[in-house]
């Protein structure tokens, strides 16, 4: 009896029709068929699932619910199960290279000091504290300069 996987039954080998769309390099296995945003697609039992997911159901096994399939490679196209690994969404998305991902890498500020955590009821927030008091400071002495400016201008 197959093996229910999120959808997708799980089958000693995949038909010939999925491996005609498959190009075997040295390192991955490229998808050459139909992509979404990349990622290659596949009509499998009525409809249309993520090929990666497919080869990594049929080839290792069940992938768990509330997880995703992570590609070690970096090519969304590469179906080959050994560049899949299964993650949690948050740890795949950590692991790329888009805006949240290199700035949750970073842990000092552009001037090189570390940055300091601040947690409230509803987020975490980091920020450079020496940076800050610096900016603070140099506000302050604004204020106090135009406030003695406004001062003597009627005296001189």
């Amino acid at each position: 009896m197959p093996i229910r996987s999120n959808a997708i039954t799980v089958q000693p080998e995949l038909p010939a029709r999925f491996w005609a769309k498959v190009r075997k390099t040295r390192t991955c296995w490229l998808w050459t068929g139909g992509t979404n945003d990349g990622y290659g697609v596949f009509w499998y039992q009525g409809s249309t699932i993520a090929a990666h997911r497919l080869a990594y159901a049929a080839l290792v096994g069940r992938i768990p619910p509330d997880t995703e399939l992570d590609h070690a490679c970096d090519r969304r196209a590469c179906v080959r199960p050994e560049h899949l690994h299964v993650a949690a969404h948050r740890g795949n998305v950590l692991r790329g290279r888009n805006f949240t991902a290199v700035n949750a890498r970073k842990f000092c500020c552009p001037k090189g000091h570390p940055y300091t955590v601040k947690k409230t009821k509803k987020r975490t927030q980091r920020f450079c504290r020496i940076c800050a008091t610096a900016v603070a400071a140099k506000k302050r002495r604004q204020q106090r300069m135009a406030k003695w400016a406004k001062h003597w201008e009627g005296l001189l």
